[in-house]
């Protein structure tokens, strides 16, 4: 459909008037917002791959970071099982800038830059020993041409970040072996501290989140095997907030000194059985004070689940997040990535990178010439999504059970398994079986946000028709001219 003015909402709603026997089953290709001429979908990789092997292998890539100042300089570095790679052309082509240290290091966990990496080149990467279970820091100063070691641990690094304002208060904190404690270092890694997440008890934290007003507020958030828990004192000190666990993903808006916006990822042990998401995100808006859960769009399921986060640069006008899906596909078709525009209310399903890898890790940039581009860490390398059309329609294959309303009808529409386009489900309409035979409503509806720049709008989908006087089997296949005639009523 072609757009005129200025379309604040697009509100769908798909209905069949049934009298006799139709079914319909329905699969949603999505409500798209142009931007420009070309309305494809970009996945893109260039590795990096496994140094000296052939053939050509991606590698696993645990931790993906992008520089601030990425418009200017489109830097990436990658923490891989081969080493630390960095990429100076937006990740079309990598280079190999540390490879395994000699002592039996097996890979590298997490790499960190600078706030002001632009001026100053500062980089500091974790690197582990899984046969010793040892961990080790390393630093650059020159943007990653040159390294030195910076400390080892007893025990390896399962958290690493940097306090915003590092050039200056040189500042960082790990979290390392059964991730009880934080370790916090304020003379850049020479000496540490070690304060505990819980008295007495365990929390085996798997992730850090610093404040990037962490100058003025002093805050930290981690996730762990509980809820999440934020520090205001740097990390001395530590409290639950009110949060589902456990919690896995961290996300913090970059203005949180005005928005106070974080996002944490879950997952049950064991459901409540109350219709609550086996696992999710949930979103505060007053700093971790109150938290709202969101599930709409996102598969809710124990796993794949929710492992990462990721938040634009320009989230103060895009809201714009990204989940990342992670584990055995048992309960849902592939490990999507995930979209959310209106900051974690609902979120839209971008697919799986090619190959379906777990994903591991996100690192989102946002340029005037690029648009947002979120940078994706898999067991297959790194790979970059980048939508020059933007899908807007959450739960658009009908995989999930949010997104759509099906309103209450003599025969309602629901969501079906009998046939599909893609995945394992679709969206069936109408009446089953002859038995059944009433005139009657099937419908299914959700309201869809289209932004006042888009171009234009698209809304297409993939149906499948039936017509027949007696019980209709999944198998049979309407003919071009049935669907044609059915198209046509």
């Amino acid at each position: 459909m072609a757009r005129k003015g200025i379309f604040h909402q697009l509100r769908m709603v798909l209905l069949i008037a049934v009298g006799g026997v139709f079914l319909l089953w329905l699969g949603m290709a999505g409500a798209v917002p142009s931007r420009s001429a070309s309305s494809a979908s970009l996945w893109r990789s260039g590795g990096p791959y496994e140094p000296d092997h052939t053939p050509i292998t991606p590698t696993v890539v645990h931790d993906v970071e992008a520089s601030v100042n990425y418009a200017a300089d489109h830097t990436l570095f990658a923490a891989t099982r081969a080493g630390i790679f960095r990429s100076t052309g937006g990740g079309a082509a990598w280079e190999i800038v540390l490879p395994l240290p000699a002592g039996g290091a097996t890979h590298f966990s997490h790499v960190r830059l600078s706030s002001t990496f632009g001026v100053d080149g500062i980089v500091v990467a974790a690197a582990a020993n899984s046969a010793t279970n040892t961990g080790a820091l390393y630093h650059s100063i020159d943007g990653g041409d040159t390294w030195l070691p910076l400390t080892t641990f007893t025990e390896t690094v399962r958290a690493l970040v940097l306090s915003p304002d590092f050039a200056t208060d040189h500042s960082l904190f790990v979290v390392t072996g059964a991730g009880n404690e934080v370790r916090k270092s304020t003379d850049g890694g020479l000496t540490w501290q070690a304060y505990r997440f819980v008295a007495e008890d365990e929390y085996n934290a798997s992730n850090l989140a610093i404040s990037p007003d962490y100058a003025n507020d002093h805050t930290l958030f981690a996730t762990g095997f509980g809820p999440v828990r934020q520090s205001t004192d740097g990390g001395v000190t530590w409290s639950p907030l009110d949060t589902y666990g456990v919690t896995y993903g961290l996300a913090l808006s970059p203005v949180f000194a005005t928005d106070r916006s974080v996002w944490a990822s879950y997952r049950f042990i064991e459901s409540p059985g109350d219709g609550t998401p086996e696992n999710s995100v949930m979103r505060s808006f007053d700093g971790g004070a109150s938290w709202l859960p969101t599930a709409s769009g996102l598969p809710g399921v124990y796993e794949p689940f929710v492992r990462v986060l990721g938040v634009s640069p320009g989230y103060a006008t895009d809201t714009t997040l990204f989940a990342g899906l992670s584990g055995q596909l048992l309960a849902a078709p592939y490990h999507a990535l995930m979209r959310s525009y209106d900051r974690g209310a609902s979120w839209v399903d971008l697919g799986p990178p090619p190959g379906d890898p777990d994903i591991l890790d996100i690192a989102v940039t946002a340029t005037a010439a690029e648009g947002v581009v979120a940078h994706v860490a898999t067991t297959q390398g790194v790979w970059h999504y980048h939508a020059p059309c933007e899908q807007r329609v959450v739960n658009a294959g009908f995989e999930y059970d949010s997104g759509w309303h099906f309103p209450v009808t003599a025969r309602a529409a629901g969501y079906s398994t009998e046939n599909k386009h893609t995945g394992t489900r679709s969206a069936r309409a109408g009446i089953r079986t002859v038995d059944a035979n009433v005139f009657a409503y099937s419908s299914m509806q959700q309201t869809v946000t289209i932004p006042s720049d888009a171009i234009s709008v698209t809304l297409t989908f993939w149906w499948s028709p039936y017509s027949g006087e007696g019980d209709l089997p999944p198998d049979v296949i309407p003919t071009d001219s049935e669907v044609q005639a059915a198209a046509d009523e």
